[in-house]
């Protein structure tokens, strides 16, 4: 009887670790000033040229699909076609990475997988594992996004009306004076 129970606590321990612990990457991807978090499956530039960057970090998901507090290292960026893209270590984001486009994209796009590995440490600071997280990653030829707005016009705000300042009353007219 204990031995039944000691099974079923495990079987509940193994679950619960399961979907509480981080399993797998998704990765957030910025270029021209877009931040833009990938799905997981498929992430599709469009107007980039040979040559140009998009800086790329991975962050853990757990198995539910939500965000792991797990901290991550030994992070390391691979990608499936080098003559599509090359990827290299981002100096100025700690984990994260640079995607440089070497192919010419046509109009029915050139793509490559990007993949990453990282050891993820849960809350617990003991926990670890190796999880991995992919993406395919489409470029198109053709015109880059539109850059960010720029300011054409001013909007007011207003406050909330209220008893103002009141007039100060003019000066009574000297007698005899015309105007």
């Amino acid at each position: 009887m204990i031995e039944e129970f000691i099974e079923e606590a495990e079987a509940l321990i193994k679950t619960w670790r399961h979907k509480h612990r981080a399993r797998h990457l998704v990765f957030s991807f910025s270029w021209c000033e877009i931040s833009v978090r990938g799905k997981g499956n498929h992430m599709t530039f469009s107007g980039m040229t040979t040559g140009q960057v998009v800086a790329v970090v991975g962050s853990p998901i757990k198995a539910d699909g939500t965000q792991s507090l797990a901290k991550l290292s030994n992070q390391a960026y691979q990608s499936s076609d080098p003559t599509v893209f090359t990827v290299a270590p981002d100096p100025a984001t700690p984990g994260g990475a640079i995607i440089t486009l070497v192919g010419t994209p046509s109009a029915e796009g050139i793509s490559a997988t990007l993949t990453e590995t990282a050891t993820a440490t849960e809350p617990d600071g003991v926990t670890t594992e190796v999880i991995t997280g992919s993406e395919l990653i489409t470029f198109l030829g053709g015109p880059p996004p539109p850059p960010p707005g720029v300011a054409a016009s001013i909007v007011f705000s207003f406050g909330t009306p209220g008893p103002g300042p009141q007039p100060t009353p003019a000066p009574p007219l000297a007698k005899g004076k015309k105007f």
